[in-house]
C-alpha cells in the first residue's frame, strides 16, 4: 500500500517530513493542502486528524500526525537498523532533545516570524523575534561544535527537522559564518544531500516568494498611507 501525506510545500515540518520519505526511498501520494486559506477544510484531512494539522500521514489503517512523530515511525517500520534513528538509548535521547529544540523553540519562532510578514503587514522582524532568532542559532552552533550533524557524527531524523527549520529562519534572517561559522557549514552540507533540492529547497522557495510577494505589497501600503 502506498503512504499517503496530506502537505504543504511551505510548511517546514512537511519538508522534514519529505526530506525523509526521500532519504528511505519510499514511495509516497502527495495530497496538497492550502494551509492559507480554509479551502483545506473540503478535504479528508478534518476527517482524520482533529487537530487539521499538516503534515498528517496515512499508512494503511494508521493515522499519525506532527512531523517528528511521523518521521520516526516512518524509520522504525521501514527501517528499523538505520542510523537514522539508532536502538542506543543515549543516541536516541540526544535526537529526541534535538528534536523537541525544533519543536519548542525553533518552529514557534519560526511561525510567529512567518506570520507576522504573511498576516500582519510586517516587513521585518521586531526585536523579540530577532533575539529569539540570534538564541537559536546560538544553541544550533554549540550543538555542533564537535559534531558534522545536529545530533552527532552522522545523519539522523534529528537533522530533517532541524536543517528544514534553520534553512527557513535563514532565509528570514540570514546565518553569519563570523558569528555562527558551524551553522553556516551545517547549512550547506545539508544542501549537498541528493534529496535536498527536491525535498527542501523548492519549498522553501515557494515560502520565500511569498513573503517577498507580502513585503512588498505592505511597502506599497505604507507610501500609499504616508501620500495620504
Amino acid at each position: 500500500m502506498v503512504l499517503k501525506l496530506f502537505f504543504c510545500a511551505i510548511s517546514p515540518p512537511c519538508r522534514a517530513v519529505k526530506l525523509a520519505l526521500n532519504a528511505l526511498h519510499l514511495n509516497v501520494q502527495y495530497e496538497d493542502v492550502d494551509i492559507l486559506t480554509r479551502k483545506y477544510l473540503q478535504t479528508q484531512l478534518p476527517k482524520i486528524n482533529p487537530q487539521h494539522t499538516v503534515p498528517t500521514l496515512v499508512d494503511g489503517d494508521a493515522i499519525i500526525w506532527d512531523s517528528h512523530a511521523i518521521n520516526i515511525y516512518l524509520v522504525q517500520k521501514y527501517a528499523p537498523d538505520y542510523s537514522l534513528y539508532p536502538a542506543d538509548p543515549y543516541q536516541r535521547a540526544i535526537i529526541n532533545q534535538r528534536l523537541h529544540f525544533d519543536s519548542g523553540l525553533m518552529y514557534p519562532c519560526i511561525y510567529n516570524s512567518v506570520v507576522s510578514i504573511l498576516f500582519k503587514q510586517m516587513r521585518n522582524l521586531n526585536q523579540h523575534q530577532l533575539i529569539a532568532v540570534k538564541q537559536i542559532y546560538a544553541f544550533a552552533e554549540k550543538f555542533l561544535t564537535q559534531n558534522e550533524w545536529i545530533a552527532g557524527d552522522k545523519l539522523t531524523v534529528a537533522d530533517f527537522s532541524c536543517m528544514s527549520s534553520l534553512s527557513t529562519l535563514d532565509y528570514i534572517f540570514p546565518v553569519s559564518s563570523k558569528t555562527t561559522p558551524k551553522l553556516m557549514r551545517y547549512l550547506e552540507r545539508s544542501q549537498d544531500l541528493p534529496y535536498y533540492e527536491l525535498a527542501n529547497q523548492e519549498g522553501l522557495n515557494q515560502l520565500g516568494k511569498l513573503m517577498q510577494e507580502k513585503v512588498l505589497k505592505a511597502s506599497k501600503n505604507i507610501t500609499m498611507n504616508i501620500g495620504n
